[in-house]
């Protein structure tokens, strides 16, 4: 990846994993849990988000070794105790992972339409270096996205896919599962290359803007 970009996707890692931390603490809020209020975590303001290793360690590494960008910024505070129901638990689970998927679909009709709304801004006579200058940023949002709403579904704690289907396997392993947290994170990232995320990613890059 050139140098010129780095900036820009690490803006568009940070604007997304903050995005996604600000979702759940909103939902929370809906369902009556103001505890990521109360933090002031319901906040745009990167400082209050920022991880050192999910949001700056990590996205570099994965820049200089030409990998797809991976990040996390600190989780925004969810009492699930103080949530309704499964249903309340459930939504609050996914309004991250919504909100990255949302902008990938965003970003991905924006490219799909582009020959309509690039003549309107540059005229016929448009260059292919207006184009990529435009596009190329629209394509970087879709596919980071892509990647964190894909990564954060897989089933182990602390990504949100493990409120979503963790809960469906029996207490005693859900217990195991989650004193071993950090472990299972180590294997998962050992065995990412191997697994169809990517794959996946890929497919629904392709789909969305119809490449």
């Amino acid at each position: 990846m050139s140098l010129v970009l780095v900036p820009l996707v690490l803006a568009i890692v940070m604007a997304s994993i903050i995005l996604h931390e600000v979702a759940h603490g909103l939902a929370a809020l809906m369902f009556g849990d103001d505890t990521a209020k109360e933090a002031g975590r319901l906040t745009l303001n990167p400082i209050v988000h920022i991880d050192l290793i999910g949001s700056i360690f990590l996205p570099v590494v994965c820049l200089l070794m030409g990998a797809p960008m991976i990040g996390w910024a600190k989780p925004v505070p969810v009492d699930f105790n103080r949530l309704p129901s499964r249903f309340a638990d459930l939504c609050v689970s996914l309004a991250g992972i919504a909100v990255n998927f949302t902008l990938a679909v965003g970003a991905g009709l924006l490219i799909r339409t582009s020959p309509h709304w690039l003549v309107w801004i540059f005229g016929s006579d448009v260059s292919q270096g207006q184009m990529y200058a435009l596009l190329g940023p629209l394509m970087l949002v879709a596919q980071i996205n892509l990647v964190l709403g894909v990564f954060n579904l897989m089933p182990v704690p602390p990504l949100d896919g493990w409120r979503i289907w963790g809960v469906w396997l029996p207490y005693d392993w859900r217990m195991f599962i989650e004193m071993k947290a950090m472990w299972f994170m180590i294997a998962l990232f050992i065995l990412l290359p191997y697994l169809p995320v990517f794959w996946l990613v890929n497919l629904l890059y392709t789909l969305l803007i119809g490449l």
